[in-house]
């Protein structure tokens, strides 16, 4: 009954949904009294004990000899009672008897359990599912063995398949309708291909599907691990695209119109009532000096207005160019004192007003920085003005240079307000502004410091703040020196041209020749055996229109060179631009084309060789360094990796110690034996425990590092970078 359950209950960790049969109702009493006593596996209640008459009628006209109970049990916890009436029995049930219930109920409770679990397995699988299909993005998943296993509903609209068109296929059925969905269709094999070499790798690529509707597609794959890191398949999830990229086409329209629309009106203006009022700072007079106060007061604020107007609109401009990454840099060395009274002078006029003092410090012996001299002056000119808004009439303003390892440090100080800390974290982003009312004082549009700090990151520096309220702020910034090695100069680098037009080719050629750099025309048919057995710094390649060979060849470009590493630039009207190339239009002028160059070069790019015998580990370790923009060749023995060091001459060399044939510190040794090799830097990356086979071990094989596997992604590419750093300063 629920009172004799429930009491039973809390007495035993028991929880039990009990059937049975109406005339015995009477027997879970016994059962309860049989567990209360300390049966709580296989009990025997006999009808001869003594026991209400009731149960003892009900039980003889059943014609039952006795009950056997016993209880269903899991790991750790009772889900229920099975109990038989045994009928027509004259003798009391035996050993043999209970074992039989015993091992029934064991099953009976296993059987139950696995029921209940499937029952939950099933809700949280309809469950996934229902999520699965409800989200935007389509959705496919290949199992261990490359079979897909899981398409949502997003994705059989995306690409007009049925469930039993993909599910259970493998990967070659797989690849041949993906082939065939996607214009793209051999270089989405090929992607997906390397990404299944693969237990670790993410990755994001776009493509178009075929069909009149077409659309550009976003695909994003991951591997799916278990919690015990175990390899379950891959996830590709694809994201439609299309309206982002057109959005950004008519933002970068509408980018062009107001540079075209908005600049040149406002600059006429600008200059007509510079004419009209002259500049008294400047001691020119005006065309009309004679105004009356009232009139020239308009006019002056009219003058004002119009400036910030076009301050405005070029900070727009400039937010624009940046997100879109049209911003290129004209860097060369650039002595810091110059940058510093550069900025001093487009501020004169501002700083006169306020009557501010503007204080220039630098250090001397200073080297020169390697920077866009008009962009790093648009940055101190954001920060000066900044500084002289924000500070008392009468106050001064001082603008540091000091050099900080292999930066030159710029510093612009004020004692006006100063800045809360709780502001000073938004102080970068886009329109914000630490007081509106203070704004309003002096005006201003909240994108001078995000715009400053993308130029000076674009550099390769740094900006930073340090401030405090009443006390005044500092606002700093870095920009690396000339000669660091991680500008690396285009001189001696090494550009490889395959352009059709010979007049445009030549042109190339002259040109960059004139600026130091080492160009190659080579055949379209030998560009695959050029990447082999020579690491170019860039390659350039041109399209033919109508000829369909030539855009199939400007692929498997694409491909070859992102498996190296090489930077690739097309001049091409039918591949799109992407992460890894460049793409200029076929109506590009040489001028275009040289100044995409250089900006590209100006990226420095090591040769990195991967010596490695574990065909697992040794593309992973190029995909790792390929992503962080390294080129990389591999290596599967020390012989093959010898033969590569002589013909390449990499940067670096990744060497692990137990190979077959040779071991790594046998490849060393003939490294260090011959002199076109003896100079690389080599890092041994090994499994085993370095601790005896440390670099002052084997001082005379020079080792640079010496890394242990597993190693994370930071800590190797900051070996590599600290090694070339040292390398190319020795």
């Amino acid at each position: 009954e629920p009172d004799v359950v429930q009491k039973l209950s809390d007495q035993h960790p028991i929880k039990a949904e009990i059937l049975w049969h109406q005339p015995l109702r009477g027997a879970v009493f016994q059962l309860a009294q049989s567990i209360h006593q300390g049966y709580e596996s296989v009990s025997m209640i006999s009808c001869d004990d003594a026991t209400p008459a009731e149960i003892v009628a009900a039980l003889r006209q059943l014609g039952a000899g006795g009950l056997l109970t016993a209880s269903l049990r899991t790991v750790g916890r009772s889900i229920g009672v099975l109990q038989l009436a045994l009928l027509h029995q004259e003798r009391p049930p035996g050993v043999v008897e209970a074992a039989l219930v015993r091992a029934l109920a064991a099953q009976i409770a296993v059987a139950i359990e696995n029921a209940q679990v499937l029952t939950r397995t099933r809700a949280d699988q309809e469950r996934t599912s229902a999520v699965v299909d409800a989200t935007n993005d389509a959705i496919l998943m290949l199992d261990e063995h490359r079979r897909v296993m899981v398409i949502n509903r997003r994705a059989r609209f995306f690409f007009g398949l049925s469930e039993h068109e993909l599910i259970g296929k493998d990967y070659d059925q797989f690849s041949a309708i993906f082939g065939r969905i996607f214009e793209e269709g051999r270089q989405f094999n090929n992607w997906l291909r390397q990404l299944l070499r693969s237990d670790r790798e993410r990755a994001v690529e776009e493509f178009h599907t075929t069909g009149s509707d077409s659309r550009l597609l976003q695909c994003f794959s991951a591997p799916v691990v278990d919690r015990h890191d175990h390899l379950l398949g891959r996830l590709l999830v694809f994201r439609d695209v299309t309206r982002e990229r057109e959005v950004e086409r008519l933002k970068s329209e509408f980018v062009s119109t107001v540079s075209h629309e908005l600049r040149t009106p406002l600059s006429s203006i600008q200059g007509a009532l510079q004419l009209v009022l002259g500049n008294p700072h400047l001691q020119r007079p005006g065309l009309a000096d004679n105004l009356p106060p009232r009139a020239h007061s308009l006019l002056t604020i009219s003058l004002n207005n119009t400036a910030r107007l076009i301050r405005l609109i070029n900070d727009i401009l400039d937010v624009a160019k940046i997100e879109q990454g049209r911003v290129t840099l004209q860097r060369d060395a650039v002595e810091a004192e110059r940058l510093c009274r550069s900025a001093c002078d487009e501020v004169a006029a501002l700083s006169g007003e306020r009557e501010i003092t503007i204080d220039v410090r630098v250090a001397p012996n200073l080297p020169p920085v390697f920077a866009d001299y008009d962009r790093a002056v648009q940055v101190l000119v954001n920060l000066l003005s900044n500084a002289i808004k924000f500070s008392a009439n009468s106050q001064r303003v001082e603008v540091r240079a000091s050099r900080d390892g292999n930066y030159v440090c710029f510093a612009v100080q004020d004692w006006g307000r100063g800045i809360a800390q709780l502001d000073q974290a938004r102080l970068f982003q886009k329109f914000q502004q630490v007081d509106s009312s203070s704004t309003r004082e002096t005006g201003g549009t909240g994108l001078g410091l995000a715009i400053s700090r993308a130029l000076v990151e674009e550099h390769g520096g740094r900006i930073w703040l340090e401030s405090e309220e009443q006390q005044g702020s500092t606002f700093s910034f870095s920009l690396p020196i000339a000669n660091d090695p991680a500008t690396h100069s285009a001189s001696g680098q090494h550009v490889l041209l395959c352009v059709p037009d010979g007049a445009l080719q030549e042109t190339l050629a002259a040109g960059f020749q004139q600026a130091g750099i080492n160009v190659v025309s080579v055949d379209p048919a030998h560009i695959a055996l050029r990447l082999q057995n020579a690491q170019p710094d860039l390659l350039l390649a041109g399209d033919i229109p109508g000829d369909p060979t030539r855009l199939e060849f400007l692929r498997k470009l694409r491909n070859e060179t992102r498996n190296h590493g090489v930077p690739l630039v097309l001049i091409s009207d039918r591949i799109e631009t992407s992460a890894d190339i460049k793409v200029l239009p076929q109506a590009s002028t040489a001028q275009l084309i040289e100044e995409t160059i250089h900006k590209a070069l100006e990226v420095y790019r090591p040769l990195v060789l991967v010596v490695d015998d574990d065909p697992n580990v040794r593309p992973v370790i190029a995909r790792l360094l390929l992503r962080h923009g390294m080129r990389v060749r591999q290596a599967a023995d020390g012989y093959e990796g010898l033969e590569i060091a002589a013909r390449l001459r990499p940067d670096v060399i990744l060497l692990d110690v137990m190979m077959p044939g040779i071991d790594g510190y046998e490849v060393l040794r003939r490294l260090r034996a011959d002199p076109s090799t003896a100079d690389v830097a080599v890092i041994i990356l090994s499994a085993n425990d370095l601790s005896d086979q440390s670099p002052q071990a084997v001082p005379e094989l020079r080792i640079a590092d010496h890394l242990e596997k597993p190693i994370s992604a930071e800590r190797l590419t900051n070996s590599i970078s600290r090694v070339i750093a040292g390398s190319r300063n020795a």
